[in-house]
C-alpha cells in the first residue's frame, strides 16, 4: 500500500476548491501536523488552510490509512509518503494549491497550502531594487501588506510584481510622492462658430451640455470618444470656426495661471440706478489651478469670464450709441484622466452683417439700376467654446484628441 501510495502521489492533477468547512488543527511541534480526531464528516472542500515558507518542510499527520494522494500543482510541493498515515510536504516556491487525500471508504479530504517567501529577504530585495522608496512589509494570514510612499507610478507596479515572486497574495498601500512640482502644460483655444456657416456647411449646432444663456456658461471634460470631441474633429473637416485666441500657459502642479484677452473700452454701466460711461473690459479672462492628483489623474480649478458689448443696454447720445457690457462666469473643479480635455459653452453673441437686396423695377434700369438697392442687417447668433487642453506627463496630450482651426 506504501508504494501505491508513492505511485499515486506522483500524478498530479489541477483543481481548484473553495472555504474550508471542516476544522483541523496544527499539534505542538511547529513541523509537523495532522486533522482533529473528532472529525464527523470528511468534505469534499478544504478541511484547513496550512502556511509555509519556501523551503519549509513539514510532516502531515492523519488518524487514517491515505491509499491516494492528490495534488493539484507539483512546482509548488514536494511530497513523500513516510507511512499509511503520514505525509512529508516540503515547500518548493510561493503559490497556492490543494491537496486531496482518500481513505480506505473513498471519502476526500482537502487541504489548502498556501506557500510564501521570507519577508526578510523580500525586503532586502526592496532596499536593493528601490533606494529611494520608504517601504513597510506585513506579513498576514497567507498575505503581504505593502506600505510606504514611492517616486512614481512605475514603481508601483514593479513592487507588486517582484511581490507576487514571494507571497501569492498581495495587498498594497502605496502612495506617490512628489519630490518636486509638475510641469504642466496648458493650451487654451476660444472659438467662435457662426451658426449661418454651420447652415451653410450642412452641420446642426450640437450643445453638448445644455445650451448656454446670456449669463450662464456649460461645461464638461470631454474624451476621446465623446459626441463633442467627433464633432469638432467634423468643425475642422467642413473649415466652420475660427480660433479667435490661443494662449499656451506653463505653471507647476498647484500653481495658478491666467490670461486675459481683450482690452478696454467706453461704456454703459449703472451706478445707484443712473447709466453713466466708463472705460470696462470687454474679452475674455481665464484663470486656471492644474494639480497632479497621486492617482495620476489632473485636478483642474477654472474661473472662465466672459465680457462682451450688449447694445440692449446701451446709451444714446448725440445719435451715437454706446454699448453695454453683459458678462458671464464660471468657477468650478474638474479631474481629467490623460487624454481627455475640458470644453466650456462661453456666452453667445449676434454679430449682424449687411446683405444687398434689389429695389423692384428701379434696380433693372439700365445705367443706373445697379446703384439702386437696399441693404438688410441680418442677425448671426455666435457660439463661443472654450477648449483647454492639458499636458502633464501622464501620456498623449489631450490636443491630439480634437482639433480646430
Amino acid at each position: 500500500m506504501l508504494n501505491s501510495l508513492q505511485t499515486i502521489s506522483r500524478s498530479i492533477v489541477v483543481s481548484l476548491i473553495l472555504t474550508g468547512l471542516v476544522r483541523g488543527q496544527e499539534t505542538a511541534d511547529a513541523d509537523s501536523f495532522r486533522l482533529n480526531d473528532t472529525v464527523a464528516a470528511p468534505q469534499q472542500a478544504p478541511l484547513q488552510e496550512f502556511h509555509f515558507e519556501t523551503g519549509q518542510t513539514r510532516m502531515l499527520n492523519v488518524s487514517f490509512d491515505v491509499p491516494k494522494a492528490f495534488l493539484e500543482n507539483p512546482e509548488l510541493v514536494a511530497i513523500e509518503p513516510k507511512s499509511p498515515k503520514q505525509l512529508s510536504l516540503t515547500a518548493m516556491k510561493p503559490g497556492i494549491t490543494n491537496l486531496n487525500l482518500w481513505d480506505a471508504n473513498q471519502s476526500v479530504y482537502v487541504f489548502k497550502i498556501v506557500i510564501t517567501g521570507k519577508v526578510s529577504k523580500l525586503h532586502e530585495l526592496f532596499v536593493e531594487q528601490f533606494p529611494d522608496a520608504q517601504l513597510s512589509l506585513k506579513q498576514l494570514s497567507g498575505s503581504l501588506l505593502i506600505s510606504g510612499k514611492v517616486s512614481d507610478r512605475e514603481q508601483v507596479s514593479q513592487i507588486e510584481a517582484i511581490g507576487r515572486e514571494y507571497f501569492p497574495r498581495i495587498v498594497t498601500n502605496i502612495q506617490i510622492r512628489r519630490t518636486q512640482p509638475r510641469e504642466i502644460v496648458l493650451k487654451t483655444r476660444l472659438i467662435e462658430i457662426s451658426r449661418n456657416e454651420l447652415r451653410q456647411s450642412g452641420l446642426a449646432w450640437v450643445p453638448f451640455a445644455g445650451e448656454a444663456t446670456d449669463s450662464e456658461m456649460q461645461y464638461k471634460p470631454v474624451s476621446p470618444d465623446d459626441v463633442l470631441s467627433q464633432y469638432l474633429k467634423k468643425l475642422d473637416e467642413k473649415d466652420v470656426g475660427s480660433v479667435i485666441n490661443y494662449p499656451t500657459l506653463r505653471t507647476l502642479s498647484g500653481r495658478q495661471v491666467q490670461f486675459d484677452s481683450g482690452g478696454q473700452m467706453p461704456a454703459v454701466e449703472s451706478v445707484a440706478g443712473e447709466k453713466t460711461v466708463r472705460f470696462r473690459q470687454v474679452g475674455f479672462q481665464m484663470r486656471l489651478t492644474p494639480t497632479v492628483l497621486d492617482d495620476g489623474s489632473l485636478q483642474l480649478e477654472m474661473k472662465p469670464t466672459m465680457h462682451q458689448m450688449d447694445e440692449a443696454s446701451g446709451l444714446k447720445k448725440g445719435g451715437v450709441t454706446i454699448p453695454g457690457i453683459r458678462s458671464g462666469t464660471v468657477d468650478t473643479v474638474l479631474r481629467l484622466q490623460p487624454g481627455e480635455f475640458v470644453a466650456i459653452h462661453g456666452i453667445p453673441g449676434v454679430r449682424y452683417y449687411s446683405k444687398r437686396e434689389n429695389v423692384p423695377f428701379f434696380s433693372d434700369l439700365p445705367l443706373i439700376g445697379t446703384s439702386i438697392y437696399k441693404t438688410r442687417r441680418i442677425p448671426d447668433r455666435l457660439e463661443r467654446i472654450i477648449l483647454v487642453y492639458a499636458d502633464w506627463g501622464d501620456g498623449e496630450s489631450s490636443e491630439k484628441i480634437a482639433t480646430t482651426r
